[in-house]
């Protein structure tokens, strides 16, 4: 049996690996650009080809996440290609039976500061064609305030390094986080804050999609359920 790596060399692995990730997690595509079906309540309702990525808000009530609004990505980096992962994100479920998310599996959480605005008049039109994704809505209705992203503040990075018994993981996964230029890792291996919140997660260490509150998501996607 090949000796397991120490700790400090999964995490200077790891390090390398947010970077690499911070360069090209956006030729993955936002999670919900190309819409699916929904399975269960937590996840989107299924609406046409086309629609925009829509921005949500943190519902955290403290932590760096607090009163930020954030885009998704997922995907996989393998040798020179970066391999979108978003339908599995999607599709996520919390079924043990379900197949265990490969190696490499990769969530950016694109986090931006808020400002107050007005919600767009007219709302932006639903499109069924296929091709370029539209540019994603920047803002949601929380409480009848309308918040739009102002400033990018900085990347939170979920990696499944190795199985559940990789030394300096959570169950295979190192948390990490990189300032707003993708260039500096600011914190990585097993944070506490981040394990805090993500031990309660449905499936391995993740919780899919949750629905933004924005009004647009019953007027322009129909309700869930």
């Amino acid at each position: 049996m090949a000796e397991q790596p120490s700790a400090a060399k999964v995490h200077e692995a790891a390090r390398t690996h947010l970077l690499a990730v911070a360069r090209r997690y956006r030729e993955w595509g936002r999670v919900d650009e190309q819409p699916h079906p929904a399975p269960t309540l937590c996840r989107l309702p299924v609406y046409p080809q086309g629609f925009p990525s829509h921005a949500r808000i943190s519902r955290a009530e403290a932590s760096e996440h607090a009163g930020k609004l954030y885009y998704l990505f997922a995907g996989r980096l393998v040798g020179e290609q970066a391999l979108s992962e978003r339908a599995h994100y999607i599709w996520l479920k919390p079924d043990p039976a379900q197949d265990q998310l490969p190696l490499g599996f990769t969530v950016v959480k694109e986090s931006w500061t808020t400002r107050p605005g007005a919600r767009p008049s007219p709302l932006p039109e639903i499109t069924s064609e296929l091709g370029s994704a539209p540019a994603p809505i920047d803002w949601v209705e929380v409480d009848g305030q309308v918040l739009r992203t102002d400033a990018l503040a900085g990347l939170f990075v979920m990696y499944k390094a190795g199985p559940a018994d990789t030394p300096g993981t959570d169950q295979g996964w190192i948390y990490g986080t990189l300032d707003a230029s993708g260039e500096q890792v600011t914190s990585i291996g097993r944070l506490e804050a981040c394990m805090n919140c993500h031990e309660a997660a449905d499936h391995e260490r993740l919780f899919g999609l949750q629905p933004t509150p924005s009004e647009v998501t019953l007027e322009r996607r129909g309700s869930v359920g």
